[in-house]
C-alpha cells in the first residue's frame, strides 16, 4: 500500500486485533471497543506524528546548543534515520495526508464496526497548514 511503517504497523496490528476480536467479542461489545479504538487512533495518528517531530527538532537543537561545556566535547546530533521529521515539501505533505487517509480508509472497510467518519486526513491537512485537496470530501464549500 506504500505506507510509512509507522502507518503499516498500526493499519496491520489493527486489521489482526480485528480477525480475534470479531469472534471472540459478543457483536455490541466488539462494536464498542472497535469503536474506542477507531476514535483512539482516528485522535491519536495526528498528534503523534507532530510530537516526534517537535522531539526531534529538540534532540538537533540541544546537541547543537551543547558546545562543550566543562570540558566536556559537543553531543553528537543523533544519526538522521533516529529522527522523525514532518515532510517540508507540499507534495511530500500532501502524500502523508494520502497516506493517513488510505489508513483511516482501510480501517473503515472493515465490516460490523459503526465508526461515522475518521478526520485525521483533514486534521493532518490543517496541521500540516495545506488547503483541503481538490477531490476531498467538502474541499471548496464554504
Amino acid at each position: 500500500e506504500g505506507l510509512c511503517p509507522f502507518l503499516a504497523g498500526v493499519l496491520l496490528n489493527t486489521r489482526k486485533m480485528y480477525q480475534v476480536l470479531v469472534n471472540l467479542l459478543p457483536t455490541h461489545h466488539f462494536q464498542d471497543v472497535f469503536s474506542r479504538i477507531f476514535g483512539y487512533v482516528d485522535h491519536k495518528i495526528p498528534n503523534l506524528f507532530l510530537a516526534h517531530d517537535e522531539q526531534s527538532a529538540k534532540k538537533m537543537a540541544d546537541a547543537a546548543g551543547s558546545g562543550g561545556a566543562n570540558g566536556r566535547p559537543a553531543a553528537a546530533p543523533p544519526p538522521p534515520h533516529k529522527l522523525f521529521r514532518l515532510p517540508t515539501t507540499e507534495a511530500g505533505r500532501r502524500c502523508m495526508v494520502r497516506e493517513v487517509a488510505a489508513v483511516c480508509a482501510s480501517l473503515a472497510e472493515l465490516p460490523g464496526v459503526p465508526y461515522q467518519q475518521f478526520a485525521a486526513g483533514g486534521n493532518m491537512e490543517r496541521m500540516l497548514g495545506l488547503a483541503p485537496a481538490p477531490d476531498a470530501p467538502g474541499a471548496g464549500a464554504d
